[in-house]
């Protein structure tokens, strides 16, 4: 199933949002508002409608919150500021500004736990753990759901207690700890379904779902689908109608029964309309072009695959609509609150507007007497102002040629770094190095250093490409060098926590939002030439092995924690694999920049898979032309479009 897992996931995160907007507490406590209330019982009201609004709303929950917290700071009630920080918190967290929502949620945790307030603490450690998972950083993630699952069951707290069950399933699922995600999702069922509370019911035969699709159980996946189906539509739930409707289409794909596929994607464009889900349209439009070429039946498939793309742009500008709308938003939202700081002094701000009012006058006379001078200087002033532009037109072609000779000057550091070509054959007689920068220089770069019988080697993704990567690039190198050299470290799991704890003490990264929160992803590889034993550790990025005569490709995954972006300040700890290789075994590793060039007849991502299959065409090959294979490919897949990425790919044979 190409995307059921995906899909469910996203709505893994939401799963606190069971219950439809109660408008009519929204109005009875607007109503409130402007009845005079004290300013306790106002800041609370701000409380009760930011939470009201937390889930269908992102932009009054924010106004609401923002009111609640600065009338909290002004009464110094610590049980309101806290509440409001929450809100605060998941107002950030739903603008995808992470390392603010963060320090709200952390304050208002801390808070909760310092008063007591055992249902503020827990709902605070989960938020943490949903903001976490966002950012990738799941085994943080997990740590705050764990703590939010045991404050809920100490104050026996049933339906958050289920919830938060559900995260940590999630979690274990992005750990590939599939037995401990089952347990988790089958303890969320169980308790929904003594308190019968369908919707939850509804959401864990979903997360059972994913489970079974990832263990390529097509059979279980589909009941629990088809019982999930059912009970979306028992409660009337448009969305999820659509989803599980959308997710059995995509099953009958997989299983190649086209007419059933047909039949569930039809019906889940149908209750996407119902529901006004645009992404779901997207999605089902998009398998049912997939099923229609399948079929043979080319114009349909057209057809679809056209309003797939057409509705994808839409949603792409109503997306950069939507932020500029939410950014006007927020400025408004902050002169409120400024209003409020300053007591709404009405009348001082009529006194104002009379003054304004004067110095317009005042600035409209001397503008009419400014134009005057300009009219009668009028041929004067363009001569100047031609000699004037002829001149920033000379000092901007002047600086953008200083630009560019520091940038060359910069490449040729960056080159004088990185392992010359003689070395690279020394230590690694039989293999290949496919470098191709973006920009002039590049974020991307490769490392190989020895020690004793063991060669160690590196495919490394800094942040960004360009000068910023590039400089990254440089405290990589000199780390890793350091490791080796200094450290005497030779085993690559020790080397990337080494690496990870260098970056983070170079670039002071902290939860503050003003450090710098790049960091890299890379593959390393340590080869003892005597025993051919390859040791492996890798921060995102894996390891290809490809043995000789085998028909396929061995991977080993790295682990899912960048190298840096280490806000709690706690040191990654990376995996060590080992694999006992024979003469004739070759070994790649590389950054993404390959996989995700655009191109082609489509103009989509070259992806991992073609990159696997055209690996094994060109294996028999030797290293150089192999690595000239590659060369040829990728460029033919660009054709005329844009390198996006810097390119790197390493090819080792034993």
């Amino acid at each position: 199933m190409k995307r059921v897992p995906a899909i469910l996931f996203l709505l893994l995160l939401s799963c606190s949002a069971y219950s439809q907007l109660d408008q009519r507490k929204a109005d009875s406590l607007q109503k409130l508002i402007g009845t005079g209330l004290s300013d306790t019982a106002l800041c609370r009201a701000y409380i009760l409608l930011a939470e009201v609004y937390q889930e269908y709303d992102n932009n009054k929950t924010f106004e609401y919150a923002l009111k609640a917290d600065s009338i909290a700071s002004l009464l110094e009630n610590k049980n309101l500021k806290a509440n409001a920080r929450l809100r605060m918190g998941m107002g950030h967290f739903k603008r995808e500004e992470y390392y603010e929502a963060i320090n709200y949620l952390f304050e208002a945790m801390q808070m909760g736990e310092e008063l007591g307030e055992a249902n503020l603490h827990h709902r605070a450690c989960n938020n943490l753990g949903n903001v976490y998972i966002s950012m990738g950083q799941v085994e943080t993630a997990l740590k705050y759901f764990l703590k939010a699952a045991d404050i809920a069951q100490k104050v026996n707290d049933k339906l958050n207690m289920a919830r938060y069950y559900v995260n940590i399933g999630t979690c274990y699922k992005h750990l590939d700890k599939e037995d401990l995600a089952s347990e988790f999702y089958f303890r969320a069922l169980k308790s929904f379904t003594e308190m019968k509370n369908k919707r939850g019911i509804m959401q864990s035969y979903m997360n059972i779902a994913t489970l079974y699709a990832a263990d390529s159980n097509l059979a279980d996946c589909q009941v629990y689908l088809v019982k999930a189906k059912n009970m979306a539509l028992e409660i009337r739930d448009n969305f999820s109608a659509a989803l599980s409707y959308g997710n059995l289409g995509t099953l009958y794909l997989m299983k190649n029964d086209l007419d059933s596929s047909v039949v569930y994607l039809d019906s889940a464009l149908h209750y996407s309309r119902l529901a006004n889900s645009v992404r779901r349209l997207v999605d089902t439009y998009e398998d049912l072009a997939e099923v229609y070429s399948r079929k043979g039946d080319y114009r349909k498939a057209l057809e679809y695959q056209r309003i797939h793309t057409h509705i994808s742009d839409s949603m792409s500008k109503a997306d950069k609509a939507e932020q500029v709308a939410s950014a006007e938003e927020k400025y408004q939202m902050l002169q409120h609150q400024k209003e409020i700081e300053l007591g709404k002094k009405n009348e001082e701000i009529k006194n104002l507007r009379s003054r304004i009012w004067i110095v317009v006058l005042i600035l409209a006379v001397i503008v009419v007497g400014f134009a005057a001078m300009l009219l009668l200087n009028r041929n004067k002033r363009r001569q100047q102002e031609n000699a004037l532009l002829q001149q920033h037109n000379a000092m901007i072609t002047h600086q953008k040629k200083e630009i560019t000779d520091s940038i060359n000057y910069a490449k040729r550091i960056q080159e004088s770094i990185l392992p010359p070509d003689n070395l690279v054959r020394q230590l690694l007689p039989d293999s290949f190095v496919l470098y191709k920068p973006k920009d002039i220089v590049s974020g991307d770069f490769y490392w190989v250093e020895k020690k004793e019988d063991k060669v160690i080697f590196a495919a490394v993704d800094c942040t960004g490409h360009g000068v910023p990567g590039a400089m990254m690039s440089v405290l990589g190198f000199n780390l890793l060098s350091q490791s080796v050299n200094e450290r005497g470290l030779t085993r690559p799991g020790d080397i990337l926590q080494h690496l990870d704890f260098g970056v983070n003490q170079m670039l002071r990264q902290s939860s503050e939002g003003n450090t710098v929160k790049d960091g890299m992803d890379l593959a390393l590889c340590t080869l003892d030439v005597k025993t051919n034993e390859l040791q492996f550790a890798g921060a995102y990025n894996g390891v290809w092995i490809i043995r000789r005569g085998a028909a396929g490709v061995e991977e080993i995954k790295g682990d899912k924690s960048p190298i840096g972006v280490n806000v709690d300040g706690i040191v990654d700890n990376y995996t060590n694999h080992s694999r006992q290789l024979a003469k004739g075994d070759t070994i790649y590793i590389f950054s993404d920049g390959y996989a995700d060039q655009f191109g082609g007849r489509d103009g989509k991502k070259f992806k991992y898979k073609p990159m696997k299959e055209l690996l094994l065409r060109v294996n028999s090959l030797s290293m150089a032309e192999q690595k000239a294979e590659l060369d040829k490919a990728i460029t033919a897949w660009q054709g005329d479009l844009e390198q996006v990425d810097d390119i790197l790919v390493i090819g080792v044979r034993i």
